[in-house]
């Protein structure tokens, strides 16, 4: 009784300085809060069998870190799932309606090209397929505004007016 009362002692000494590591290292505070609570679950059910190990903080720290790397790539590898999903051209898009079929009222047309290959098989860009080329409509391929691109000269000018400024106002505090 006293062995399983110092291990919970033990642990609930140990379970901040845990915590603290894990949120230093990986940043994500409620991913590492469940990352411990499971490390301190596994210490439970093994140390009694186990033994304790010979320094219980890096035990559960190694433990812990694994927890944490296994639920943010899961949480990755759903996103990118996602985004996958997401960009998914439906047939309905790309496919032009049969020859036959009566034209739905208040549907246009379909587009010149209609029938062909998806625009994913055709290599263009999985965001801002409208057919035209991405610079004619002055929007990147995500459908923002294109800006223009800066010259490293922008750069140099930028920088000396900032300075120019910044000096100006020390000499309007100094004046003070």
């Amino acid at each position: 009784m006293t062995d399983s009362r110092a291990t919970e002692d033990l642990l609930r000494e140990l379970a901040p300085h845990v915590l603290g590591a894990l949120v230093r290292r990986y940043g994500h505070f409620e991913v590492a809060e469940d990352a411990v609570q499971e490390a301190l679950l596994a210490a439970v059910t093994q140390w009694p069998s186990d033994c304790v190990p010979d320094n219980p903080k890096a035990w559960l720290i190694t433990v812990a870190s694994r927890r944490v790397t296994d639920q943010l790539r899961a949480e990755q590898a759903r996103r990118r799932r996602e985004d996958a999903v997401a960009v998914r051209v439906l047939p309905e898009e790309y496919l032009a309606p049969p020859a036959d079929a009566a034209q739905e009222p208040g549907r246009a047309a379909p587009a010149r090209g209609a029938g062909r290959r998806p625009p994913a098989e055709r290599g263009a860009p999985a965001r801002g397929r409208t057919g035209a080329p991405t610079g004619a409509l002055g929007r990147d391929g995500g459908g923002r505004r294109a800006l223009p691109r800066r010259r490293p000269a922008d750069d140099v000018t930028g920088g000396r007016r900032y300075l120019e400024r910044r000096a100006a106002r020390l000499v309007d505090a100094g004046d003070q």
